[in-house]
């Protein structure tokens, strides 16, 4: 049985506000989900008043709050849950020619048989522009590779939007270099380019 390749990991996720970021969420949390079970007892109570029938026999409509209450915390405690996740499990690696992707959900795309590649500007701004080459635009730029598997997208910096260190740009070309779909040869000398300081022509 051939060995399997060894993986190497990008430094895409958080590095230095990791532990930060998910104390506060986790915070926010223990904080947001009672409070939004609250606001719907509140909302939910106002709604059922309006609607509870006159009298001694009248029926308080019970199912309302309960079911406010119901949707208000789970969505709170399903978006602290998704972004914990983020936060911590954010990252990129290589494995051979697989190229994985995992932000809220991982993406994975073999580059030896991708369809295409390029690097356009994505919807995400520098924190602090970088000085090298890299810094062409405001937005971080980001490889687009189209495959089979659907569409994965890597931005070439970390979650911080710091740009990724010159090592990880070369080794991301040199998966790149090897691949046969359009763009892939180009987008590899970019990244190499990049990862020298100099500015793409």
């Amino acid at each position: 049985m051939p060995p399997s390749p060894s993986r190497y990991q990008f430094s895409y996720g958080f590095t230095t506000s990791r532990s930060t970021r998910l104390l506060l969420l986790t915070f926010g949390g223990l904080l947001g989900v009672p409070a939004a079970g609250c606001l719907g007892a509140i909302v939910g109570g106002g709604i059922g008043s309006v609607f509870d029938e006159p009298g001694p026999d009248g029926k308080v409509l019970i199912v309302i709050p309960i079911v406010l209450v119901a949707v208000l915390a789970g969505g709170m405690l399903a978006w602290i849950v998704i972004n914990l996740r983020t936060v911590a499990m954010m990252g990129a690696w290589l494995e051979g020619t697989l190229l994985t992707v995992r932000e809220r959900r991982s993406r994975t795309i073999d580059l030896a048989r991708a369809r295409s590649v390029s690097i356009q500007p994505s919807r995400i701004r520098w924190k602090t522009p970088p000085q090298a080459g890299v810094a062409t635009s405001e937005q971080i730029p980001e490889v687009v590779v189209i495959g089979d598997e659907g569409e994965v997208r890597m931005r070439l910096s970390n979650a911080e939007r710091v740009p990724l260190p010159p090592q990880e740009l070369h080794v991301l070309a040199g998966a790149l270099a090897g691949a046969q779909a359009p763009g892939a040869a180009q987008v590899a000398q970019h990244l190499q380019m990049l990862a020298s300081g100099r500015a793409p022509a």
